[in-house]
């Protein structure tokens, strides 16, 4: 998949007809994955996939289940990466046969750290997240909360085709915090409904009937001013109090623990995370150091504060991913922020 660009700036619909527009999903092969939607989500054993399970949904069952049966379905549970392999899927290949689309719902990742390996099933050589792009959504999907069980299969329809239609998503720029600001932007999403509906046309319309969603939700569509900067470093002299950026944490209290390691002998490390796994304001890692034989050590469980990240520059950005900087200094004292420039922000005791 073609790279994101590195910067940006302009007007909303400039951003849509010269950045996004190159990029829409061909009609036949949206139209493909619909057709066999309709079809999977019509049959009398239909396999729902729906968002993230909430906290408390998440506390009544196995840390790492993935899906949940009823007595006339099949429930998967997923972040945002089923939306990332659909649209890096129907973009990269050719052949959108009925075989291809049943092959692609089975592989479908349901944890944004499954998404290499779906590219490397689908033979790809990056995803649309690794490419940096954020996969955003033009109506919210749903997350799966507690009273999943007492859902019809109706709404459970309604939530699969919210977070599983390409007509649902698209693509943006995930330039540091910008892209996600405008990307969850309402008078943005109004601009792609409205090039959507002009570019597929009756299809666009299938997809708001098979979703029960009503457009009229969104505000009138109106042009606006958007600036997206890839820089990021840390202002001179600034200081700020390291438990507003970092928390330690319990392991059992982690949601999507994600392992950085550092190595003893490079000491110091610009961390590549995981762009759609950005978007829900915590970063939980498991931080481990490595000596020069490879034997690792865990140092803790720390939760990053995205939010503050971002605003107070320790986020970078570039064609290989979203970085978060690491340092290792004296002993076993780990900060974040630029070596060189400061200040450091140690992870707390």
């Amino acid at each position: 998949m073609k790279l994101a660009p590195a910067k940006w700036s302009g007007s909303a619909r400039q951003l849509i007809n010269d950045i996004l527009k190159p990029q829409f999903l061909p009609v036949e092969k949206v139209e493909a994955w619909h057709q066999f939607l309709s079809r999977r989500l019509g049959e009398a054993d239909p396999t729902f996939v729906v968002g993230a399970p909430t906290p408390e949904l998440r506390s009544r069952m196995d840390q790492e289940k993935i899906s949940l049966t009823r007595h006339d379905s099949r429930i998967l549970f997923g972040d945002r990466s089923p939306a990332v392999a659909i649209t890096t899927y129907l973009a990269g290949v050719e052949n959108t046969s009925a075989e291809k689309m049943a092959a692609l719902y089975l592989h479908l990742p349901h944890h944004s750290f499954d998404l290499d390996k779906f590219t490397r099933w689908a033979g790809f050589t990056n995803n649309a997240a690794s490419a940096g792009w954020m996969v955003a959504s033009i109506f919210s999907g749903v997350k799966a909360d507690s009273h999943w069980e007492s859902l019809s299969s109706d709404q459970l329809k309604q939530m699969t085709v919210r977070n599983i239609h390409p007509l649902n998503f698209f693509l943006f720029p995930n330039l540091n915090k910008s892209g996600t600001v405008f990307a969850d932007d309402p008078r943005f999403h109004s601009l792609m409904a409205e090039a959507y509906e002009k570019y597929y046309g009756p299809l666009w319309t299938s997809f708001l009937e098979m979703g029960h969603i009503d457009v009229s939700a969104l505000p009138a569509p109106v042009d606006f001013e958007i600036d997206l900067s890839a820089q990021a470093k840390v202002p001179e002299g600034f200081k700020m109090d390291s438990k507003a950026l970092i928390t330690k944490i319990e392991a059992k209290e982690a949601f999507d623990l994600k392992l950085i390691s550092i190595t003893e002998a490079q000491g110091y490390l610009s961390r590549i995370l995981e762009p759609q796994s950005l978007t829900r304001g915590v970063y939980d890692i498991k931080l481990e150091l490595k000596d020069k034989e490879g034997a690792a050590k865990t140092v803790g469980y720390y939760r990053l504060n995205i939010k503050d990240l971002y605003e107070k520059n320790f986020l970078s950005r570039d064609a290989k991913g979203v970085r978060l900087l690491v340092y290792k200094g004296e002993g076993n004292h780990f900060s974040v922020g630029p070596k060189k420039s400061g200040p450091m922000t140690p992870f707390p005791e």
